[in-house]
């Protein structure tokens, strides 16, 4: 009978999951569909803008040009041929914040220049930098040439720039001085424009004008035109409500690491998802640009889609509810079997592991070194070495066990730093620690070990006691051989060592040598009394 329950849940349950998955499979398949149809009409809307940005921004060339051939026909361009050029050129370029022209000046010339600054009331430093700190005119120093803002267009907007100078300004001259050689027109990186009140960000395409010689050649380097424009005036004038779009537009620098130039309007929703996002290459004069059009806006869904889900909900609670107690069973016995898992795992971890300290015990210890003497190989040896802690007993008649039980821990704190991934750090119990050190050749690689064990044991002392009991090491070593492995033996003759080394004063070590006196110091370096 139990398995027929069996098999009538199975069954229930593969009825269940059989029709979610039905309903999934279908609603899945119509918010496709939706989703297509959707994003096609979006793409269409994106083109659209795309192309309406384009044409915004590639005006700037044509325009620089025809300003260009006004300088190239003529030796000398008045200040009212410029604005009355400007105005005809401009009138249909709303979009465009200034013009301004920039002659090449070298220094016998500032003088005259900065008089006919001074006949328009204008400049009264004379060519001038702006300081980068304070935000105020400063006199130009001396340079092997200038480049001052002699025209402007509007001059209602950018009068008091007249006379500064742009080559003091240190963005983008590497980018004039090339310009200067090829006579092309490159396109500068975002910058905080000063012309703006605001401190909107923008952007200044450089051309340079050069003579043209009678056969048609370019002659001698004349000056700089520099359109400025602001990308994200632009974009908020042509793209900035949602009535216009729904969509967010935003210029991207792909030359400066993708840096944003300008957005049409506040990316407020950043915590919602990108549901459409297309990206269009915009080319700038010597400078290319990205322009990404996204939408944050969901994704409609249609009545028959949530009757869909309406259904693959519906499926879902059936299921739920026939799974749900078999499940709730199986997750309690789970849980149980990994809580007694958990239990097991600590049980065997403490009892390999001394619960003070936290080291190794002495039951795992014999289990680690019996299996590594089995699997040493001459001139690959152990040494066995053991520690007493000196005068251990008074801390605890005079300071109490607790006091006594702070030290240990704070000797196995200070010893795990000077044992490496090879070494075992173990305490027997009481007031004893062994370390076991692999060696190649001779116990003298492990001395300067040995020599720091014994320094750090008085001063762990003194900060424990605060100096009541006078607290040292006493260490013994037993070195393995092809005739002496046996994790007792090795034991006892460290055992040995140490006791000696207590007999000669403690706060010393001793090195176990069977036939002379059972032990003796090591002779080739005499023990170190530890600071």
């Amino acid at each position: 009978m139990e398995r027929w329950k069996h098999y009538k849940w199975l069954l229930t349950l593969g009825t269940a999951l059989l029709g979610i998955g039905l309903s999934l499979y279908v609603y899945q398949m119509q918010l496709a569909r939706e989703r297509t149809e959707t994003l096609a009409h979006w793409q269409r809307d994106a083109n659209e803008q795309h192309l309406r940005a384009a044409l915004l921004f590639s005006r700037a060339p044509p325009v620089l040009r025809a300003f260009a051939a006004l300088f190239e026909v003529s030796d000398s361009v008045t200040r009212a041929e410029f604005r009355q050029y400007a105005d005809r050129l401009l009138r249909q370029e709303p979009d465009i914040a200034a013009i301004l022209w920039t002659p090449y000046v070298q220094p016998p010339q500032r003088a005259a220049l900065e008089q006919q600054y001074r006949s328009l009331n204008a400049a009264p430093f004379g060519l001038f930098d702006v300081d980068p700190q304070e935000k105020r005119p400063v006199r130009a120093p001396l340079r092997p040439f200038y480049l001052p803002i002699l025209f402007a267009y509007p001059e209602t907007n950018v009068t008091q720039l007249l006379g500064l100078d742009v080559q003091g300004r240190p963005q983008n001259a590497a980018l004039r001085m090339g310009l200067m050689q090829t006579g092309q027109m490159a396109t500068t990186p975002v910058f905080p424009d000063i012309l703006m009140p605001s401190g909107a960000r923008s952007v200044a395409v450089y051309h340079a004008i050069r003579h043209q010689t009678d056969q048609g050649e370019q002659g001698d380097f004349m000056g700089f035109l520099i359109m400025l424009l602001t990308p994200e005036t632009l974009l908020r004038t042509k793209f900035g409500s949602p009535a216009q779009s729904r969509f967010f537009v935003r210029l991207l620098d792909q030359d400066d690491d993708l840096r944003q130039l300008a957005i049409n309007r506040p990316d407020e929703d950043l915590g919602r998802p990108v549901t459409a996002l297309f990206r269009y290459p915009l080319a700038m004069p010597g400078r290319n640009w990205q322009m990404e059009i996204y939408s944050r806006a969901p994704l409609p869904v249609s009545r028959s889609s949530l009757l869909t889900l309406a259904c693959m909900l519906l499926l879902s609670g059936l299921a739920s509810f026939y799974v749900e107690r078999g499940l709730a069973r199986q997750i309690r016995l789970k849980a149980r079997t990994l809580t007694l898992e958990a239990q097991r795992q600590e049980l065997r971890r403490m009892a390999h592991v001394d619960s003070l300290t936290g080291l190794l015990n002495r039951r795992r210890l014999h289990d680690e070194l019996v299996l590594r003497l089995a699997q040493a190989i001459p001139g690959r040896e152990l040494a066995l070495c053991m520690l007493d802690i000196d005068n251990f007993k008074q801390v605890n008649d005079i300071m109490g066990h607790a006091c006594g039980d702070q030290l240990l821990i704070a000797i196995a704190q200070q010893l795990r730093p000077l044992i490496r991934p090879q070494d075992l750090l173990a305490r027997l119990g009481g007031d004893e620690f062994v370390i076991v050190f692999p060696i190649r050749q001779a116990p003298d690689e492990i001395l300067p070990v040995v020599h720091q064990i014994l320094r750090l044991i008085p001063r762990v002392g003194q900060q424990i006691t605060q100096g009541q009991v006078a607290i040292s090491g006493s260490l013994g070593l037993s070195l393995s051989s092809p005739d002496n492995r046996d994790y007792g033996r090795l034991l006892h003759q460290a055992d040995l060592a140490m006791y000696q080394a207590k007999k000669r004063g403690k706060n010393t070590y001793c090195l176990y040598q069977e036939g002379v006196d059972e032990q003796r110091t090591d002779e080739a370096d005499p023990p170190t009394q530890a600071n």
